[in-house]
């Protein structure tokens, strides 16, 4: 699977990519809004989308065929305001409350060691399982002795302390730990950063993360109880590739069998976030799921394993708002994009809250803080989708790049889904606001050939369309 991931980052990475051109002319999001007159209240969508979008696209010249069976959804009418939300911000106490409701009677028994507590032996693993070597085509290949990656992680290793349980109060700290991705680049920033494992009681070994918006290098605020707990829905066990595969039949029956009321189990979430917030928010899914249950193991050999499941729902909660558009993150569980000169990149979840409500109590929850700050603008007004169909097949008209010595020789994109759904951008200079904007989300599939006509591998292939202007957000 990693060479597959690396031929296709390889291939994607070769082409040549359309110029990130808008129909109309590109320009910040407020400066859009600003444009907005006082007639355009109601809903301003447009008059030409269809309920499907079925055509072929062949390029003979490159190897590649796109093929659009494509189910459209989008509501006849919405409202799309331009609204601001602002970075939220945790302090001792705030975090002391979350861990409180969340833990009940359960708060004054337990203890909470600091994590990462086994940060060198981690990277002595890493090293070992990096000198193995990686599969690729059905043999090992190993690095060479020089390869300046084990260089650099011996050299890492020798700087680091030894490991120690350090026991900690629930307060925030004032360093992100050595194993942290952010180490190197985010050191001592004032309170900031809470990372703990809890031991003890009902909950041990549950890990709690608490990170606070830094101006300019952290762009989010987030907490999480329990970040490593599976939770596994029905389209989780429908995809092929499911690492649940071979526990489908007894997770399927764990799913037939909830016994929970769905609607007991969303005001049960909404009576903790009513203790949490002074925000108002509404349901964007709620999904029958299974959850893991007990410890959490991981082996190098085998993976990530669990002492059980139990049945419940995953509900995820968004800010209320003024937009009937559905957030692209009750889909993906991601949404928001810079929006930095032309460029886009993603970030993180758009203000959710999800959390997991099963017979036992809260298995899960997690926040990104955004809060509501001002309506910019009360509609705005949408590309034609005949001008979004362009812009998508111009996206997808690459040049052939398959002549490279990767072992394919075919591409065939199928696209399969289209939906309309707000998503969130950032103004160059404005690290702290997001702003909502409405987005053509292209789902398909990325299938690659080899000369004798056999399948090579199959990637998803997705994409994000401004609806306002065409511009390409990321794919």
């Amino acid at each position: 699977m990693l060479s597959l991931i690396c031929l296709f980052l390889c291939l994607y990475s070769c082409q040549a990519t359309p110029e990130d051109e808008a129909i109309v002319e590109k320009k910040p999001i407020v400066e859009i809004a600003e444009t907005v007159t006082e007639e355009n209240v109601k809903s301003i969508m447009p008059g030409d989308i269809p309920e499907r979008w079925d055509e072929e696209i062949e390029k003979p010249e490159s190897n590649i065929k796109i093929i659009f069976r494509t189910e459209i959804d989008a509501p006849v009418e919405a409202e799309i305001a331009i609204e601001k939300y602002e970075t939220g911000h945790f302090d001792d106490d705030m975090l002391q409350n979350h861990l409180k409701y969340l833990l009940g009677e359960e708060y004054d028994k337990v203890k909470f060691l600091k994590w990462p507590n086994d940060v060198k032996q981690g990277y002595i693993d890493e090293l070992i399982a990096y000198k193995k070597g990686t599969e690729v085509d059905g043999r090992i290949v190993t690095p060479p002795e020089d390869d300046p990656y084990i260089k650099e992680l011996e050299e890492y290793i020798a700087e680091l302390p030894d490991d120690k349980d350090e026991y900690v109060e629930p307060v925030l700290d004032y360093d992100i730990p050595y194993n942290s991705s952010e180490y190197r680049k985010y050191k001592s920033r004032g309170k900031n950063y809470f990372s703990a494992k809890i031991i003890g009681g009902k909950y041990d070994n549950v890990y709690v993360h608490c990170l606070n918006y830094i101006p300019n290098e952290v762009s989010v605020t987030s907490f999480s109880f329990n970040p490593f707990l599976a939770r596994i829905t029905e389209e989780t066990l429908l995809d092929p590739d499911s690492e649940y595969k071979e526990e489908k039949e007894k997770l399927n029956k764990l799913l037939a069998s909830v016994s929970l009321n769905e609607e007991d189990s969303i005001n049960q979430a909404y009576s903790l976030l009513e203790k949490l917030y002074s925000d108002n928010y509404t349901v964007a899914y709620c999904k029958k799921a299974v959850f893991s249950k007990g410890n959490t193991k991981w082996t190098q050999e085998q993976g990530r394993s669990y002492d059980g499941y139990i049945g419940g729902y995953l509900i995820c909660f968004v800010p209320q708002s003024n937009n009937t558009l559905l957030p692209y993150s009750a889909e993906s569980g991601s949404g928001f994009r810079n929006a930095i000169g032309n460029n886009y990149s993603s970030t993180t979840t758009n203000g959710s809250v999800i959390i997991a409500v099963t017979e036992e109590g809260i298995a899960f929850f997690s926040v990104d803080l955004k809060r509501y700050s001002s309506t910019v603008s009360e509609n705005i007004e949408l590309l034609q989708f005949g001008q979004i169909q362009e812009r998508i097949r111009k996206l997808y008209d690459y040049n052939s790049i398959l002549d490279k010595g990767y072992g394919v020789d075919r591409v065939v994109i199928e696209i399969d889904r289209m939906i309309l759904r707000m998503t969130y951008t950032r103004n160059e200079g404005d690290e702290s606001s997001v702003y909502t904007t409405p987005v053509w989300c292209v789902y398909g599939k990325y299938h690659m050939y080899k000369e004798n006509g056999e399948l090579y591998g199959t990637m998803d292939y997705n994409m994000m369309i401004n609806a306002i202007d065409g511009s390409n957000m990321g794919s």
